[in-house]
C-alpha cells in the first residue's frame, strides 16, 4: 500500500474533486481525512482543491495542505457556485474515476481502497457505497445513509439497476471520467438545488454498468439549519426547474425510465425532501396560492410525468383541488 509517490510513476486512479467556499471550519477534519487516503501500489490519488472565492481562511488551509502533499493541486477562482467549481475541478481530473466532495465531508479511512477494489469486478460506470450520516460534533454515532438497502448490492446493467432498486439513491456515488467526459456531462449551473441529482441522472442515461456496494465511503455530516428547513417559495420554484431537466434527461434513456417504479419513487422523493409537499392549508398566503397556481398552468410540467406525480401527491391531501 502507498500514499503517494511521483506522479510520472503512477497512474492516477481517482481524482477527489473538492469545492470550497467560506469552509475553513470544517475543512481540517475534511483534509486530515484526505491525508489518510491509501490505495494499492501502482495506483494514485490526486486532490483537486477548488477554492471558489472565499472570504474567510479556507484557501490557506488548502495551500497549506497541498504543500504537504504532492497528491493535491489548489486552484483559486473568483466565487462562481459551487457546480462551477466541480466543472473546473473536473477538466483538471485525470483519474479513472472521480468523486465530488464536499468539503464539511469527511471521507472513511478505505475509501479509496473500497471504489478500487469494486472497479476490479466489472469496470463499472457508476459506483454507489455506502456512507455514514452523522450529526455534527457526533461523529461517533454514526448511522448508515443509503437508499437501497443490502439486499440490493451487486453488479447491474443499467436498465437492471433501474427495474431491481426501488428508489434511485441519492446517497454518494463515483463516476467513471471518460463516461463523463466522453458525453459532455457536467453540473447544471443554472440550477440552484438539486444539481447534483441532476448529475447523477444524466450521467445514468449513458452508462452501461452500475456497482452498489455495502462499503462505507463517507461520513455525511449533517448540519444544523440545512437549506430543506422551512418554507421558501423562491427555492420551490426551483425544484420545479429541477425536476423540468430531470425529466428533459429521461428522454435520453435508451428505454423507457418513466414508467420506472424507480423513476417515479425518485419524483416522489423531490418533492418530499425540500418543502413543496409541507405547505399545509391552513399556511396558505397569497404567494404560496400564487405558487401553486403557477405549477397547475405550467404547461411543460404538465405535459411530463412529472407533473402527474406531482398532482397525485398533492390530491391525497386536497391541496391542489381547494386553488
Amino acid at each position: 500500500m502507498i500514499d503517494s509517490m511521483d506522479k510520472e510513476n503512477r497512474e492516477i486512479f481517482i481524482s477527489y474533486i473538492l469545492p470550497c467556499y467560506n469552509m475553513q471550519n470544517y475543512l481540517p477534519k475534511c483534509l486530515e481525512s484526505l491525508a489518510k487516503q491509501k490505495i494499492s501500489e501502482g495506483a494514485g490519488i490526486e486532490y483537486i482543491l477548488v477554492n471558489d472565492g472565499s472570504k474567510d481562511g479556507t484557501l490557506s488551509l488548502l495551500k497549506e495542505f497541498a504543500a504537504k502533499d504532492d497528491r493535491a493541486i489548489v486552484i483559486d477562482q473568483e466565487n462562481q457556485g459551487v457546480c462551477a467549481a466541480r466543472n473546473h475541478g473536473l477538466e483538471y481530473a485525470t483519474g479513472k474515476y472521480v468523486y465530488f466532495h464536499d468539503g464539511d465531508d469527511i471521507l472513511t479511512d478505505e475509501a479509496s481502497q473500497l471504489v478500487y477494489n469494486e472497479s476490479l469486478k466489472n469496470t463499472p460506470d457508476i459506483i454507489i457505497p455506502y456512507a455514514y450520516s452523522v450529526k455534527e460534533d457526533e461523529l461517533d454515532k454514526k448511522f448508515n445513509w443509503n437508499t437501497f438497502g443490502e439486499k440490493y448490492v451487486g453488479h447491474y446493467t443499467t436498465r437492471e439497476f433501474v427495474d431491481k432498486i426501488n428508489r434511485l439513491p441519492v446517497s454518494v456515488k463515483v463516476y467513471k471520467r471518460t463516461t463523463l467526459v466522453n458525453n459532455n456531462i457536467v453540473f447544471d449551473e443554472d440550477l440552484r438545488v438539486g444539481e447534483v441529482y441532476t448529475f447523477f441522472f444524466h450521467a445514468l442515461a449513458y452508462s452501461q454498468l452500475v456497482n452498489l456496494t455495502n462499503g462505507r465511503m463517507m461520513n455525511w455530516v449533517m448540519r444544523t439549519g440545512g437549506t430543506t428547513i422551512g418554507y421558501n417559495i423562491d427555492r420551490d420554484r426551483e425544484i420545479i426547474r429541477t425536476m423540468h431537466r430531470i425529466d428533459d434527461y429521461a428522454g435520453i434513456f435508451t428505454f423507457d425510465i418513466r414508467s420506472k417504479l424507480s423513476y417515479q419513487s425518485s419524483l416522489y422523493e423531490i418533492v418530499s425532501v425540500f418543502c413543496i409537499g409541507k405547505y399545509k392549508k391552513e399556511n396558505y398566503t397569497p404567494e404560496i396560492g400564487q405558487f401553486f397556481k403557477d405549477v397547475i398552468k405550467d404547461k411543460q410540467f404538465k405535459q411530463t410525468l412529472i407533473y402527474f406525480v406531482y398532482k397525485k401527491y398533492y390530491s391525497k391531501r386536497r391541496f391542489l383541488e381547494s386553488l
